[in-house]
């Protein structure tokens, strides 16, 4: 895309330098800039943090959770309060935006935790698939042999019991 093009769909570009290839302003953005783009209603700045940060706030998430589904869920949860929150952050050094959502990740798995201290029934199964149907196939047979064997007593017992 040319830089007139771009211009005119209100796309930002960089003017390319001799020879380099044209960039859009949001890949080069620093994150102040981005944040404050944010605030003023571009949800492509909010798309290029999460862009940015989704791998740190999943990292982080792994260290509290071991399902996908977990982690995925805190990272959801995570930019959803750091884009709400957005107009509180402070961003006084290069690197306050990434503590900032770190400590909004950590925040969030701690209180993820708590919740489910508070309500122990916790029906996600910490078995691989492998894991998952081996213990399947085993309780079957072994479910197959029990049964067999609550026979077996029950004839032993009937017989035992007779009267000679």
């Amino acid at each position: 895309m040319d830089y007139l093009t771009a211009w005119q769909n209100g796309i930002p570009m960089l003017r390319p330098e001799r020879g380099e290839a044209e960039v859009p302003v949001c890949a080069t953005s620093s994150d102040r800039q981005l944040v404050g783009l944010t605030l003023e209603g571009d949800e492509k700045a909010f798309e290029v943090i999460f862009d940015r940060y989704k791998r740190l706030v999943a990292s982080i998430a792994g260290r509290y959770f071991q399902q996908p589904s977990q982690i995925e869920e805190i990272v959801q949860i995570a930019f959803a309060k750091a884009y709400f929150e957005l107009a509180g952050f402070r961003g006084d050094s290069d690197l306050s935006l990434v503590s900032w959502l770190g400590k909004i990740t950590t925040n969030t798995c701690l209180d993820v935790l708590r919740n489910q201290k508070r309500k122990p029934e916790n029906l996600i199964c910490e078995l691989s698939e492998t894991e998952l149907e081996t213990l399947m196939a085993f309780s079957e047979a072994r479910g197959k042999d029990s049964e067999m064997l609550l026979i077996q007593r029950d004839l032993a017992e009937k017989l035992l019991s007779r009267k000679r």
